[in-house]
């Protein structure tokens, strides 16, 4: 009896081990590194849109950070992110935010940090993927976006109370020292379109007539 207790309760050990969930305080109160619009030095306050991504590991994706932001979203797709949480419709002021705890699961805690990505819009207006900036390019000249990676600890939110460690604010994030830069997204006029569609009628047109 006592046997099979013990199995019992070293199986429970296990799955908790093995369901570890991860949490961290989506915060931003420090000076700097905060949300800029435009610049790396003018801080944004307004309505926005904040994602929060995870990849289970520690090591920055090099081709996300010092990207153009339409193409560094595309390769943080594609690197395996994956969507935690978004924030509609938040307040942000002189670049800081606070929205709390934010436990998400297939984070695994024992890890010494994981990767985490913010992606920031000055509007509501999110697509699928890289699109999210052509679809808010399209919504009017005034939006801008932008986005940051960095490595950060975890906290086991599983660990029953009165143990249940404080979820760590984002220090990865204060390390890198890299504030999350909104930007416009250049996309091609419509007259630079029609023309190029017409240089490949002629084209084809010529093809055709040799």
């Amino acid at each position: 009896m006592k046997k099979s207790i013990l199995t019992t309760i070293v199986a429970a050990g296990f799955a908790l081990g093995a369901f570890a969930q991860g949490s961290v305080n989506v915060a931003d109160n420090q000076i700097n590194p905060g949300v800029t619009i435009n610049n790396s030095s003018t801080f944004y306050s307004g309505a926005m849109t904040l994602q929060v991504w995870y990849m289970n590991g520690s090591t920055i994706a090099g081709n996300i950070n010092g990207n153009a932001n339409n193409v560094a979203y595309a390769n943080m797709v594609a690197d395996g992110f994956t969507l935690a949480q978004t924030y509609t419709s938040a307040s942000i002021s002189s670049g800081t935010f606070t929205f709390g705890e934010l436990d998400i699961a297939g984070v695994s805690p024992a890890a010494a940090n994981t990767e985490f990505a913010l992606v920031a819009m000055n509007n509501n207006t999110f697509g699928s993927g890289s699109t999210a900036w052509a679809t808010g390019v399209a919504s009017g000249p005034t939006f801008r976006g932008g986005l940051v990676a960095f490595e950060n600890p975890t906290a086991n939110y599983a660990t029953p109370p009165p143990n249940t460690p404080t979820p760590p604010n984002f220090t990865g994030w204060n390390t890198l020292g890299q504030n999350l830069v909104m930007t416009a997204v250049a996309t091609p006029e419509p007259t630079t379109i029609a023309f190029a569609a017409l240089g490949l009628g002629s084209f084809l047109v010529a093809r055709r007539r040799k």
